[in-house]
């Protein structure tokens, strides 16, 4: 018996059955030399696996068909956040929301190049470069058009803070009641007008579309590269003839790798800023609206995760995936609106009064295009704001020369105009491009393996670092990062 015991135990035992007796009811019981539980882990991983493999069987096609509930069910939260953010209750800066507006010119746009891209090629816009790229290139102007809108809010607003501008905004309220109006129009006035946003956006999606015009108009075909590959290392390509070899003919150009990974960086810097903005305007519900840009930026990341393994089939299911992210962060951004606006005074009943009542018409407006009652309240509520933070919030985080993240860049080179700080932004964005194109080749088996875990890992890991730091710094005003 001491033998079998010490067989037992190292699991070794021969099989030995009891006596078979009738079984009525209750629990079977246990036999001899089989464990009663399992590890959570045993038992969680057979399942993991057959997931997997059950979502890697997903045709392009299916994938596409399932992506799109999601993608048409995200428009409508989208549109309510730019109404939320748009009332003049949340305050925001003109420029944010025309920033925050363009995607849907980026939203439109996409779709007839996507149509073109099936007809003309029979493939998907994410496998014909050219068209990808130009499509892209209006995400950037989105995401360009909001960091550029903040960084301009945020120089104002420290404007507003120099004690003798405050001093002649107090001294033109002491003067009489249209002296705020005056102080709203010349202290202000990037804050107030929508006009040169509008007027940039614009400049800027017409060098898009013409991106796409010139290679239409010539013809190209299904794999030409985006602006002709300027900036591939081809020209090299007696150096890396075998790196190159390895390239499958639908991967990214630099410059289409460019528009995706400043679509990213913009982001996560315009995420930094929105935080930035809410502690220098004393509108502390604008933090909400960071939280709502985390699920966007993962479903960007989504994106170019599937692009870095080649748009390839067994990935495929990394569309639904960003379709869902997608329609979870325009309501997450919706709600998050809705909260700047319900802090700043914002009511269903008043709404729908201020409708039936009529808004001002154009006779009230200045010469600008600026209506004056709400320049001056908005203009009020802001040096209120800033009056009320700076005798009350501990002004404990100062941006220091060290980037502790992408999100950090918007306040480490706020000293900086606005052409060296895209200057520097998209530098940066650049190397970081040839790093992943020819990075890639190195391991090119590996990617096309088409392994569809190793892409899920890429989304969730510095998902999860995000929401993290963002949950940290929450807590503690003064924290910057890990790294």
């Amino acid at each position: 018996m001491a033998a079998l015991a010490l067989l037992a135990c190292v699991g070794l035992a021969p099989h030995i059955t009891r006596p078979t007796v009738p079984h009525t009811g209750g629990a079977p019981a246990p036999r001899f030399g089989r464990p009663l539980f399992r590890p959570a882990r045993a038992r969680a991983e057979p399942r993991l696996s057959a997931w997997l493999e059950a979502a890697a069987s997903f045709t392009p096609a299916q994938a596409e068909q399932l992506a799109g509930p999601f993608f048409g069910g995200s428009l409508l939260p989208y549109l309510a956040f730019l109404y939320f953010l748009n009332v003049p209750q949340s305050a925001a800066p003109r420029g944010v929301v025309v920033g925050y507006g363009w995607c849907l010119v980026f939203v439109f746009l996409t779709i007839p190049a996507a149509i073109a891209a099936k007809l003309l090629f029979g493939v998907s816009l994410a496998d014909c470069d050219w068209l990808h790229g130009a499509a892209e290139s209006l995400l950037t102007v989105t995401n360009l058009l909001l960091v550029l809108a903040f960084r301009n809010a945020l120089a104002s607003a420290r404007a507003l803070e120099d004690d003798g501008a405050r001093a002649d905004v107090r001294g033109a309220r002491q003067a009489g009641p249209d002296a705020p109006a005056a102080a709203a129009r010349t202290e202000l006035p990037r804050l107030q007008s929508y006009a040169p946003w509008v007027l940039l956006g614009t400049g800027l999606s017409a060098l898009s579309l013409a991106s796409a015009a010139a290679p239409a108009l010539a013809s190209a075909g299904v794999h030409a590269p985006f602006l002709g590959g300027a900036l591939n290392l081809h020209a090299v390509s007696y150096a890396l003839g075998e790196l190159l070899s390895r390239e499958p003919e639908n991967a990214l150009s630099v410059l289409c790798w460019l528009i995706h990974t400043t679509s990213l960086v913009e982001w996560l810097v315009a995420m930094g800023l929105a935080w930035r903005w809410a502690e220098t305007s004393g509108q502390e519900s604008f933090k909400g609206l960071t939280w709502g840009m985390l699920p966007l930026h993962s479903s960007g990341i989504t994106a170019c995760v599937y692009h870095l393994f080649f748009n390839a089939p067994g990935v495929c299911m990394l569309l639904p995936t960003q379709a869902a992210l997608t329609c979870v962060g325009n309501t997450c951004c919706a709600y998050a609106a809705y909260r700047i606006a319900a802090a700043g005074g914002w009511t269903l009943s008043g709404a729908f009064a201020a409708v039936g009542a009529g808004a001002p018409g154009p006779s009230s407006w200045p010469e600008s295009g600026v209506r004056t009652e709400t320049s001056t309240e908005v203009c009020n509520d802001a040096l209120a704001a800033a009056e009320a933070a700076s005798r009350h919030r501990p002004r404990t985080r100062v941006p220091g020369p060290v980037l502790f993240g992408f999100e950090d860049i918007g306040g480490a080179l706020a000293a900086e105009g606005q052409l060296g700080f895209m200057a520097k932004l998209f530098g940066g964005c650049l190397a970081a491009c040839y790093v992943v194109k020819y990075g890639e080749l190195l391991q090119a088996d590996f990617f096309q393996s088409e392994p569809l875990g190793a892409a899920l890992m890429c989304i969730a890991v510095p998902t999860g670092l995000n929401v993290l730091k963002w949950a940290k710094r929450s807590k503690d005003p003064s924290f910057d990062g890990w790294f």
